[in-house]
């Protein structure tokens, strides 16, 4: 007999990609029996937007389908806090809370900025005893994971802990690089008598070349505002190596595509067919009935459909993006 926990956890673990590390396993599969599940996800403000985000947003989609309370926090004040010397931070974070609400079908969760809460006293209260009673170790093991030697540089990891403790999240989500924060955060909000949330954290995403998106520049991964000479040539230069793992051009299928279409078709020896899943391209790939050639135009035919939305969409809200050279992005190639 399939429970409604049993769905709950198919959801979240079949979703598109999988884990890179559950913390932990047992006390998700207890948090699963709430009916009234709260998540949370924050995102740092300031950058040109990308679709190295694809494999994060695809797979928050799971946890709506598995009716979360679900939270996309945008990190307008932990980004001010960390990088004081930001410019245009109010339309940077317009900019980056537009493009998640309208453009990412995030329908049903609830998208908000950190500064809508975070100067409440509650929660500066809440900051305070966390950072009271944090030991300088704990610190020392997110100033290492960060490699960043301010004091803001620490607030912001704790910011993140005291968020998911504010929002009552039992589920916090982030990228592995996030992992010495939310263990800091497992440690010590049981001390204020506060439960510890259950920490999903996905892979690093991959730009173009295979290399991880924190060491990448806007000419190795595929910008939302990227044109479509500009999307050519960055998929032409995407490695493509005959495995599957690693592999850069299955991965923007896997993420950047088949989740975002209702139906996909490539090119094979055989002519196109239709797929109905990341498996069958695998498969396909394997037997050498298509080839990187192929993919990569099927990737360019559906990926500018994505961008030139994208585009439409912007050109109607184009105040969202005055602080975006546009012309100058697309030169970096």
């Amino acid at each position: 007999m399939i429970t409604e926990k049993g769905l709950k956890l198919d959801s979240i673990i079949k979703g598109h990609g999988d884990f890179s590390e559950i913390l932990n396993y047992n006390e998700l599969i207890n948090k699963l029996d709430n009916r009234h599940i709260r998540s949370m996800w924050g995102v740092s403000v300031g950058k040109i937007l990308h679709f190295g985000y694809d494999p994060i947003i695809v797979k928050q989609w799971s946890f709506l389908r598995a009716n979360f309370d679900h939270t996309i926090l945008i990190a307008d004040l932990h980004t001010a806090i960390e990088e004081p010397k930001i410019e245009n931070l109010e339309e940077k974070s317009r900019y980056t809370y537009t493009y998640f609400k309208d453009l990412c079908n995030m329908h049903g969760a609830s998208i908000s900025y950190g500064s809508s809460f975070q100067y409440h006293s509650e929660y500066t209260q809440l900051l305070y005893k966390l950072l009271s009673i944090t030991p300088t170790k704990s610190l020392d093991k997110i100033r290492i994971a960060n490699k960043q030697g301010t004091i803001g540089s620490l607030v912001y990891p704790m910011m993140q802990i005291a968020d998911s403790a504010y929002l009552k999240a039992d589920i916090t989500y982030g990228g592995q690089n996030q992992r010495a924060t939310y263990m800091v955060g497992r440690e010590i909000l049981p001390k204020l008598g506060l439960p510890k949330p259950v920490v999903l954290l996905s892979p690093m995403s991959k730009d173009i070349m295979g290399k991880e998106l924190v060491k990448s520049t806007t000419a190795t991964r595929i910008t939302i505002h990227d044109t479509d000479e500009t999307l050519k040539q960055k998929i032409g230069k995407m490695f493509a190596p005959q495995s599957i793992e690693d592999n850069p051009l299955l991965d923007s299928f896997r993420y950047s595509i088949i989740p975002w279409f209702k139906k996909i078709n490539i090119d094979t020896i055989y002519g196109k067919i239709s797929i109905k899943d990341y498996n069958q391209l695998c498969e396909i790939f394997l037997k050498n009935e298509t080839d990187p050639y192929k993919l990569k135009l099927s990737a360019y035919f559906y990926l500018s459909q994505r961008l030139n939305k994208i585009r439409r969409y912007f050109d109607k809200k184009s105040y969202l993006i005055d602080w975006i050279d546009i012309g100058a992005l697309n030169k970096k190639v």
